[in-house]
């Protein structure tokens, strides 16, 4: 065999696994080489608003037209609640603006935080309960989203997981009684089953005998491996996985992601077969630098599903 011979055998050898690597980097959305015409989204794409009153000070109509342009399905609307009092005013402008626009509301309440954040005594236990209830029969919400359900106590957490089931087995009954049909979701600590020592959540539970509809886990990190690891970690079962909403933290406490960085985010997601994604927050930063790029990718080859008014997204 002369030297030429070898020399075109050497570079065939090379060639073959150089080209997989190529197809895998096209395929993979975290090195971000995903054409935007080919980036296919998850079917929700949510968002969190944290003041209750969305990006014009409660103008819930021009708030709702603009997250609709932009393909949002689903808001997450913190109802403020605080010692049985809501935001509701809010909450019936939020939903009538959403059913308008084709965009899914969920009333999202804060159970056990601050001075009352150990959920320890039934009665505030059954006050939240209660208040979820209440908006679930007097507002045309399609959700109820649970937040802080969890202990601040690792020592209560591991000594009274049950508790907490409990609390969302009574939360799903009253408000699916209240509301036939309304869908029931809680954020939750990513990191199973590590969370269900540390803050007593039991989330597998909750999705395997239908206590929710949802889980939103907290993937709130700029680390591309480590939210890797969160979602290859939370989409190892496919029937969870299809009910698990990834929460992105745009602006969440510690982490700033640019647009760039969502869109990948968002891909790993989509990628994994999960239900959709949530970012966090509605602020004006979401406005300005995440919303252009969604508005941008729905505009594209199989951007993000074109809504009619008043019409919702599948569940």
């Amino acid at each position: 065999m002369d030297a030429v011979s070898v020399s075109f055998r050497c570079l065939a050898a090379l060639v073959v696994p150089l080209a997989m690597l190529q197809c895998v980097f096209a395929e993979t959305p975290a090195g971000g080489r995903v054409p935007e015409a080919d980036w296919r989204p998850p079917k929700i794409v949510g968002v969190w608003d944290h003041t209750g009153r969305g990006l014009h000070g409660g103008d819930w109509e021009m708030t709702m037209s603009e997250l609709a342009e932009a393909g949002i399905t689903d808001v997450f609307m913190d109802t403020r609640f605080h010692k049985g009092r809501i935001l509701g005013d809010m909450i019936k402008a939020c939903a009538a603006a959403g059913k308008a626009h084709g965009v899914r509301v969920h009333a999202w309440i804060c159970c056990f935080q601050g001075a009352e954040r150990e959920p320890t005594p039934q009665e505030r236990r059954d006050a939240v309960a209660a208040a979820a209830e209440q908006i679930a029969r007097d507002y045309e919400v399609d959700g109820i989203h649970l937040d802080y359900v969890r202990w601040s106590s690792k020592s209560d957490a591991e000594r009274q997981p049950e508790l907490l089931t409990a609390f969302v087995r009574d939360v799903g009954r009253r408000v699916r009684r209240a509301r036939p049909g309304i869908l029931l979701s809680a954020a939750v600590f990513p990191s199973y089953p590590s969370c269900l020592r540390d803050v007593g959540q039991d989330w597998n539970d909750w999705l395997d005998y239908g206590l929710l509809d949802y889980v939103l886990p907290m993937n709130y990190t700029a680390d591309e491996g480590e939210c890797v690891r969160y979602l290859d970690q939370q989409s190892k079962d496919a029937k969870r996985a299809a009910r698990t909403i990834s929460g992105i933290g745009v602006t969440a406490d510690g982490v700033t992601l640019d647009a760039d960085a969502v869109r990948r985010q968002t891909a790993l997601a989509a990628a994994r077969g999960m239900a959709g994604v949530c970012y966090f927050d509605l602020d004006e930063t979401f406005r300005a630098e995440i919303m252009p790029m969604l508005r941008r990718l729905r505009a594209a080859k199989g951007g993000l599903p074109r809504k009619k008014p008043g019409g919702a997204p599948a569940k």
